[in-house]
């Protein structure tokens, strides 16, 4: 009878970063960014309630149930983790499980700058690591919160949804709190961690208004505050969260966030040119007074020409970084290109 233990099995084998389980289809891997099919039939919709119901608690199902989704995390004995999200697509259940490895690679192997590991000496103010599902954001999130716990004697307030990576107390007293079972929402928990003495307080992703704005009023309060958000680019970043304001609250966030926010980190995963794997491309901004000033009077718009003048200060767009990924020859020119966000201007620089 086939398991999720079974096609975990065969996912970690050809070295794939999820798992897709849907009915009318094999099972199906996503190794170095593209989906493969797994030596397994197509799977029926029966087949199929009963292998990914077999991994929910009820609590777990009754979500599912009454929301047509679920997050949650799943842990095998003597195996890594999982984080799973289970969702209904045309009556039937479908899965993604995303692997995560026991052991946090290093910063070196994950390719993270160390202009992005340096953020971790912050001591306050807003950090985003921003980018498309899939693309790394969590993992440098998690190797951020690392390199704070083993560095730093400060209190990290984790709030994720569910838990991904799991940090151990080192020189820092890490707690984890996850939404559904520690806490009734991300919002309410980080309204709740300014009153628990915490110093850093780091949020799985900013989805919503009411974390937008507890995350911002918990950085101007003097916590550092990482966190990861779902767009392509710092300009985009910020024009999105200034966007989700109704018009007559926007003036005051655009004051607000200019004074708290610290850095964007966007990256991307592209294929490798040696074919062997992936490689980071990383986009930095750090809020130096130029963009603080362009973020405070709404000239989002000058935000990327503000940063290729301010290079001299670590700032890089994420198409410059792509250029010189390729000028070193890691990625190939059809990469950099198909990736660039101004594929124009990587063409006339390459």
């Amino acid at each position: 009878m086939l398991t999720v233990e079974h096609m975990l099995a065969a996912a970690r084998e050809k070295g794939a970063s999820d798992v897709l389980l849907t009915a009318g289809a094999p099972p199906m891997v996503r190794v170095n960014g593209s989906l493969e099919k797994l030596d397994y039939p197509e799977l029926a919709h029966e087949e199929l309630d009963r292998i990914v119901f077999s991994v929910m608690d009820e609590r777990q199902l009754k979500i599912y149930r009454e929301k047509g989704e679920a997050d949650f995390a799943l842990s095998v004995p003597g195996d890594e983790r999982y984080r799973v999200n289970v969702f209904r697509q045309r009556g039937c259940a479908a899965c993604s499980i995303r692997i995560i490895h026991e052991k946090l690679p290093t910063a070196e192997q994950l390719g993270i700058p160390e202009a992005v590991m340096d953020l971790s000496y912050k001591k306050r103010g807003l950090v985003i690591m921003a980018g498309a599902s899939g693309s790394g954001k969590t993992t440098t999130l998690a190797a951020v919160t690392d390199k704070i716990n083993k560095e730093r004697n400060v209190h990290i307030i984790t709030i994720e949804d569910p838990i991904e990576y799991v940090h151990c107390h080192e020189k820092a007293v890490v707690d984890q709190r996850e939404i559904g079972t520690d806490a009734m929402s991300c919002a309410e928990a980080l309204r709740a961690a300014l009153r628990e003495d915490s110093d850093v307080i780091v949020v799985g992703e900013i989805k919503d208004l009411d974390t937008v704005s507890a995350a911002v009023t918990a950085a101007e309060t003097g916590h550092l505050v990482l966190s990861t958000f779902g767009a392509a680019g710092a300009q985009s970043v910020i024009e999105r969260i200034i966007a989700a304001y109704p018009p007559h609250s926007r003036q005051n966030m655009r004051l607000r966030l200019s004074m708290v926010l610290e850095a964007v980190i966007s990256q991307q995963l592209l294929p490798g040119e040696d074919k062997a794997g992936r490689v980071a491309a990383f986009e930095i901004m750090y809020a130096a007074d130029p963009i603080r000033r362009l973020i405070k009077e709404g000239d989002t718009g000058c935000i990327l020409s503000a940063m290729r003048e301010c290079e001299k200060e670590g700032m890089i767009t994420m198409d410059d970084a792509l250029i010189a990924l390729c000028s070193k020859g890691v990625i190939s020119a059809k990469s950099a290109v198909e990736y660039a966000w101004d594929s124009c201007y990587v063409k006339e620089h390459l």
